[in-house]
């Protein structure tokens, strides 16, 4: 059977189709039958012999019977051959690898035999001592001159290294005993010694990585893997992206790197190499170099390091003080830090800090080395304030030595008048010193246990440290604490007199802040002394502006590390700078808006942008402070406004203030986006920002029938009420609210308000959260027609609430009473109702709550009171339109503009039959111009519409626009007799292209081209005109063909609207002349110059006339273009042409 299966696969080399199955098949049932005993694979090695054996010359042949025990070793399920009859395969095959008798099909199939070494390792009747003699015999590939191996492909070479790195896995202690570390490891790299493949170099990076960590190679051994690694770097090798499968270059270069830390032994070369290289290594090499040395001195022990740590310091401390290149300098301070951290690591510097060892050493000559520096000349000395971060930063024990060493000098050095050092580059050095201890400080605080857990978690040593660092920090308070003082004249000094130093003040300002944040340094007085200089800054108006900016940046910094002094002294001092109400007079008005929005813009900046890094993400203490300031900002904004409506005329004072309140939430918001961890709040994300305006704004009123209603409160004049532009701004700030990041990572409060309300209390879209409200206003707040003015005026809150309620709540609609189609039929009547008295916003207000309620909750079914779905009621009232008022149509034109927005964006079916519909109204004499403008808002970005919100915008819009109105646009532009009504169609596709991607644009440019040229002429149309204008600067370089299909359609008409003199004023705005001038720019980048040659003298005129333009945005456009080449010649050449030929033709006339 054995013989049977044999014979019939190797005859299967013959075969062209099914080879793989048949050869799949056959294998199969052979090593069933070894399976279940009545075979053995020995009879079937037996029968191979003749395919395999010295006696066979076919290449092709020996190849297909090693693949087939190849194939019989990876189809079997059990293991059946014995420990001896494994050996002897074993042998057999290291045999073929040795070929001592120089066979030549032995030098067959050696892919085949690697894998097949690999499988029989795996089992558990190899015997471990044959790895020496597959090592000696893989080995054997590459010695005494034979090419073997070397000539290999990628694949085969890569499955010898994969072999010996299994049996260094498997068998390590064989292999050291047997072969000898040095044996194995001299064969590995004679194999690899001109290895190239990504995929090779990943296994062996990996395996002298493990021979370095897991065996104790001597020094020779060592040196020879660094020599055949080092040759790698810097790493250029490796796959392509697109070949996932195969090893990165990045990948390769960690493996490297990890191969070059694997021993301690490695930096007898790897420091030395890396240092060496250091001086003139291109940018792309010294990047590596850098990464490489951080590696090292953050891997090798500390014994080690000692011993290389003053020659890194000598390589890097002159790339820091005379390096120019910043990315340079950031990695030397990277490695430096590195350096001190991992010397600093010993128990004995944890608990007891000595002068006299090592580390004491080392960094006491770096400290006094830095000091000398910064002394001598004063480029040095902020380049030494930031070595001395870097150390101080890296150990708590390393700052200890600077203190001791450079604070005591610094003092001196600071109140000597005679030194050649700027006193604001010293109050920099402070400021590294300080800044390092503070970050040392708030290392420790975050790797305490949170507060209340018990037990509370300490590590002692690390606690001693900071009470010896406090210690020594606290030694030299009083001279730190006066040299910062001393600066303070500076701060409040008075500007029109004697203009800041501002780079003192500034560094001054960032100490500052910093002595109040490191722990039980500064008393309580101290603390405040700075706060009210630096608030002096802040709320004095004469101060340089970039002075107020780095005083504000300084209390935020004070702000979110201590809360307190946030909420009882800076919150509170701001705030009192806000005028009670503004003046009746309109110039004093206007001065004091403009004191408060500056005020008000520096509290934001103080409280609403968080100072957290990316680093500091998961900072919990430090995200609460930034919590409770903003809310206490935002409590005391509301007061503000309460006290301001107090008084009559203050609307505008009030509107200031909800805008600032708007502004401050966003702000916040988008600061805690990153890694947002939000606490619960049980009435929702910033549900109490939002109800304390809403309580304000906001009652419970009764109709003339007796039937309730929401509608605004009074305010201080019984005849004043608020404004649209109030409503606008509280309407943002719910939408906010209920869309923030606050409210999805924890809850929104219309979802917690619907959960927890009663049965007989109506929807919040009714009722606006107003408490007491009747059951029965879902039916009676949305009938407008019909209601008092106010009425309407809250119209804007409704849609408001429509967009800022989550996907999650969407269906809580129809729980709470509130039927969507319904409520989309009614603000249609209400929308175009001639009836009902209303604002502009208002009106528009009723028009975003159906657009909201179609795309954002498919209000698009059939209302009880009609025959049809919604769509087919806007549709309706175009029909009819006839019969309709001329203000009634108007509504009814604009309300379906919007409707087929809202419809495009959710591409409903119904899309279509409105396109058609605003087609048509484009040749009504009364409404055509207004149809033709509303096109520009269907593709428009919506304040309400938007993903945020959790409406639907299709990727295919634009598209689905296109295709369904330029057909019909341009047939009605072709066919119409009537100018206004092909004016019209030409308005309506300048709102179509406008919003048009630039591919569905060139795809059909030759299409509407004509229509586009046309449209810029348009009379008393800018918009449209400059939207033309921008789609043929579109069209330029995308579309060079067309353009020069009409080429001189194109200089034409640009050159018509640049023409702007005092005899022949241009038709355009200035937007229009600046485009044009564009588009005649790129016509000499992409059109080809044989066709502007002849064309040269109508542009060079007309850019001359241009350079005259009343608008100075015009002329000094023209001033930039570098090279207006139409026929390869310079700008300078065609402006003289110009003024030659324009000097030719005024002499011809006068002549």
């Amino acid at each position: 059977m054995a013989e049977q299966n044999v014979h019939e696969w190797m005859a299967l080399a013959a075969l062209d189709e099914g080879q793989a199955i048949e050869e799949s098949t056959l294998i199969a049932e052979f090593c069933g039958e070894v399976d279940l005993g009545t075979v053995k694979l020995g009879a079937g090695l037996t029968e191979l012999q003749v395919y395999i054996g010295k006696d066979q010359e076919d290449a092709i042949v020996v190849a297909r019977g090693l693949k087939c025990i190849h194939k019989m070793l990876t189809t079997l399920q059990t293991e059946t051959l014995k420990r001896h009859d494994v050996h002897a395969v074993v042998q057999y095959l290291c045999d073929r690898l040795s070929n001592t008798t120089n066979l030549p099909n032995y030098n067959y199939g050696l892919g085949e035999i690697a894998e097949m070494l690999t499988i029989l390792i795996a089992w558990r009747t190899f015997l471990p001592d044959d790895c020496e003699l597959i090592c000696k015999s893989s080995f054997a590939l590459a010695l005494n001159g034979r090419s073997t191996f070397m000539n290999q492909t990628n694949k085969t070479r890569c499955k010898f290294y994969t072999l010996l790195a299994m049996m260094e896995e498997n068998f390590p202690n064989k292999i050291e005993k047997n072969l000898g570390i040095g044996h194995f490891v001299a064969g590995l790299l004679n194999l690899a010694e001109t290895e190239k493949g990504p995929a090779s170099l990943k296994v062996l990076f990996e395996l002298y990585s493990k021979i370095g960590k897991e065996w104790n190679p001597d020094a020779s051994t060592i040196k020879a893997i660094w020599e055949s690694i080092w040759r790698y770097f810097p790493v250029t090798l490796g796959a392509a992206v697109t070949n996932p499968e195969m090893p990165q270059p990045g990948e390769l270069r960690q493996l490297l790197l990890d191969c070059v830390v694997s021993n301690d032994h490695y930096a007898q070369e790897s420091i030395p190499s890396l240092l060496q290289d250091l001086d003139g290594s291109l940018a792309n090499k010294k990047i590596e170099i850098f990464a490489t040395l951080y590696a090292c001195v953050t891997s090798y022990s500390v014994p080690t390091l000692f011993q290389w740590a003053q020659k890194i310091w000598d390589a890097l401390k002159f790339e820091i003080w005379n390096g120019e290149v910043d990315d340079d300098i950031n990695e030397s301070l990277r490695i430096i830090h590195g350096l001190v951290t991992t010397l600093g690591t010993p128990e004995t510097h944890t608990t007891e800090w000595i002068d006299h060892n090592p580390f004491a050493k080392f960094i006491s000559e770096v400290a006094e080395e830095c000091f000398s520096r910064l002394s001598d000349m004063e480029r040095y000395v902020l380049p030494s304030g930031r070595i001395l971060y870097a150390i101080g930063s890296a150990s708590p024990y390393a700052l200890h030595l600077v203190i001791r060493k450079v604070l005591p000098r610094l003092d001196v050095l600071a109140q000597d008048s005679t030194t050649r050092v700027l006193k604001k580059s010293l109050i920099g050095v402070y400021n590294y010193i300080l800044q390092a201890r503070l970050d040392l400080a708030t290392e420790f605080k975050s790797s305490l246990s949170p507060a209340g857990q018990i037990p509370q978690v300490i590590d002692e040593a690390r606690q001693a440290q900071e009470q010896n660092l406090t210690a020594s920090l606290t030694l030299y308070q009083q001279a730190i604490v006066e040299v910062y003082f001393g600066t303070m004249a500076e701060l409040n000094g008075d500007d029109t007199i004697s203009p800041p130093n501002l780079a003192l003040c500034t560094a001054a300002m960032e100490g500052l802040v910093t002595l109040t944040l490191i722990p039980s340094f500064l008393s309580a007085a101290e603390k405040g002394i700075i706060m009210q200089a630096l608030l002096g800054v802040v709320t004095n108006l004469a101060k340089n502006k970039d002075l107020q900016q780095a005083a504000l940046i300084a209390i935020r910094r004070v702000s979110y590390g201590n809360p307190d002094d946030y909420q009882n002294l800076v919150l509170p001092t701001l705030i009192k700078q806000l005028p009670s109400s503004l003046s009746t007079n309109a110039e004093e008005r206007s001065k004091q808006i403009e004191h408060i929005e500056r005020f008000l813009e520096n509290l934001i900046q103080v409280t609403s942008i968080s100072v957290r890094s990316k680093d500091q993400a998961d900072d919990v203490a430090g995200r609460a402070s930034f919590k409770r300031n903003h809310d206490s900002f935002q409590l005391s904004l509301f007061g503000t406004f309460e006290a301001a409506l107090k008084q009559p005329g203050q609307i505008d004072y009030a509107n200031l203030i909800l805008a600032t309140a708007l502004r401050s939430l966003q702000l916040f918001d988008s600061a805690e986006n990153d890694k947002y961890s939000a606490v619960m709040m049980e009435d929702g994300a910033h549900s109490k920002i939002v109800f304390r305006y809403l309580n304000r704004f906001l009652t419970l009123k009764t109709q003339s029938d007796g039937a309730s209603y929401i509608g605004l409160q009074n305010l201080a004049d019984e005849k004043e009420t608020f404004d649209d532009n109030s409503v606008r701004l509280l309407g943002k700030l719910i939408t906010a609210a209920l869309s923030s990041e606050s409210a999805k990572k924890t809850n929104d409060f219309y979802s917690v308000y619907e959960e927890n309300k009663d049965e007989d209390v109506p929807s919040p879209i009714a009722s606006l959260f107003v408490a007491k409200a009747p059951k029965n206003l879902s039916e009676t707040q949305f009938d407008l027609i019909s209601g008092p003015p106010d009425k309407s005026a809250v119209v804007y809150l409704i849609a408001s609430i429509l967009a800022g309620i989550p996907k999650k709540s969407v269906t809580t609609l129809q729980l709470s009473g509130i039927n969507v189609t319904e409520l989309a039929s009614t603000m249609v009547r209400n929308a175009v109702s001639t009836d009902l008295k209303c604002t502009k916003f208002q009106r528009l207000s009723m028009i975003s709550c159906v657009q909201l309620l179609i795309n954002k909750y498919g209000a698009n079914g059939n209302p009880k009171s009609l025959t049809g779905p919604v769509a087919d009621e806007v549709i309706n009232l175009v029909y009819d339109i006839s019969k309709k008022s001329e203000q009634e149509a108007d509504n009814i034109y604009w309300l379906l503009a919007y409707f087929t927005s809202a419809s495009l964006t959710a591409w409903l079916s119904c899309s279509d039959s409105l396109v058609e519909r605003m087609v048509s109204a484009l040749t009504s004499l009364q409404h055509g111009r207004k149809v033709a403008q509303s096109f520009r808002i269907l593709l428009v970005n919506s304040d309400l519409i938007t993903q945020q919100n959790g409406c639907t915008l299709r990727l295919m819009r634009n598209q689905v626009l296109y295709e369904q109105s330029m057909k019909r646009l341009l047939s009605l532009w072709r066919v119409s007799k009537d100018k206004t009504v092909k004016e019209n169609a030409l308005i309506a596709i300048a709102g179509v292209l406008a919003y048009m991607p630039e591919a569905i644009l060139q795809e059909n440019a030759d299409h509407f081209f004509p229509a586009v040229l046309s449209g810029t002429d348009i009379q008393n149309e800018e918009w449209s005109k400059s939207a033309f204008i921008t789609i043929i600067r579109t069209l330029v370089p995308i579309c060079p063909k067309t353009i020069e299909s009409h080429l001189d359609s194109v200089i034409n008409r640009m050159t018509d609207r640049t023409h702007n003199t005092y005899d022949s004023p241009s038709d355009s705005s200035i937007k229009c002349r600046v485009l044009a001038l564009e588009v005649l720019r790129l016509l000499a980048e992409h059109v080809k110059p044989a066709l502007l040659v002849n064309r040269k003298f109508k542009v060079v005129g007309e850019i001359d006339v241009a350079l005259d333009d009343c608008s100075r945005e015009v002329s000094d456009l023209i001033s930039q273009f570098q090279a207006l080449a139409l026929d390869k010649v310079t700008f300078e050449t065609l402006q003289a042409e110009a003024r030659e030929w324009k000097e030719w033709k005024d002499q011809t006339i006068f002549e």
